[in-house]
Order: structure tokens, then sequence, then C-alpha cells
């Protein structure tokens, strides 16, 4: 994992904990949100020249999906401190342990935001303002205060 990725992945994670989204799917970030923010995230790399990410999805035992990004062996992973259990918010690393208790379902696909439909609109709005803010945040961790809202 190259330190640059890292940080681009830490800036983006806190910019989405500011809790100001477009799309439903984000307004209970982290939980519940991962493919919407694997997407983002993929998008966010891309666009920042590093390179294309692989969208990832698996199903543990109990029946919960999770999705993350995956680019030559690396893993990156900005939503799996929502299952609570010792994860923190963003994981860079070439360790698959934790991710092999999901089952993979689903075919691999680029991370980004190139499709349509419903969601594809709202994506792209939080996308630009979750960009700009990272952009802007060059420190971790989050500034204290209220994280995780939604807005109304």
């Amino acid at each position: 994992m190259t330190d640059p990725v890292a940080a681009a992945a830490r800036r983006f994670r806190q910019a989405l904990d500011t809790g100001r989204y477009a799309s439903v799917g984000l307004r209970t970030f982290p939980r519940g949100a991962c493919g919407d923010a694997c997407l983002l995230l993929g998008q966010y790399l891309r666009d920042r020249g590093h390179g294309d990410w692989t969208y990832r999805t698996g199903r543990d035992t109990d029946g919960h999906t999770h999705a993350w990004r995956e680019h030559d062996g690396t893993l990156l992973d900005i939503t799996a401190d929502q299952f609570n259990d010792g994860q923190p918010p963003v994981v860079a690393t070439t360790d698959p342990s934790w991710h092999t208790r999901f089952q993979p379902f689903g075919q691999p696909r680029r991370a980004d935001l190139n499709f349509e439909g419903p969601a594809a609109g709202p994506l792209r709005t939080d996308y630009a303002a979750a960009a700009t803010l990272a952009d802007t945040y060059p420190f971790w961790p989050p500034r204290p205060g209220p994280q995780h809202r939604a807005s109304s």
C-alpha cells in the first residue's frame, strides 16, 4: 500500500463522515453504505491518479453483505468499522484475513461512477461534494464534533 493512496482514502472517509448526502444509500454511513462508498472512493482514487480499483462484494455466514476495493493485491475499505468488531475507519492492507469472512458474490467490476440508473445522479452529487472536501482535508483523524449525520 502506498502512503498517498492510504492518505487519499483517509481524506475521503473524513469527507464522508460529514454526513451531508443526496443519496439515500449514504445516509446511515458507514452502516449499510459500503457499496455506494466503494463506488465513490474508487472514482476519487481514479480521478486522483491512483489507478482503477475493483469493486468486490461478499456475504458472511450471518447474511451480512459487504463491499470493498482491491488493486494489485491491496484491499482498501472505508466502511469496515460498521461491523463493530474493532476494525478502524480505513483499512488499507495486503492482508485479506478479515475480508475472507465474506464469501464472494457478484462479478468484480471497476469501482467508479460509470453507470446509469436512479442512484447515479445523487451519487455523482455526493461525489462532487465529498471530493471537494477530501481535497481540502490534509489531516486525520477527523475533527471532534458531530459525525454520521444524515441531512434532511
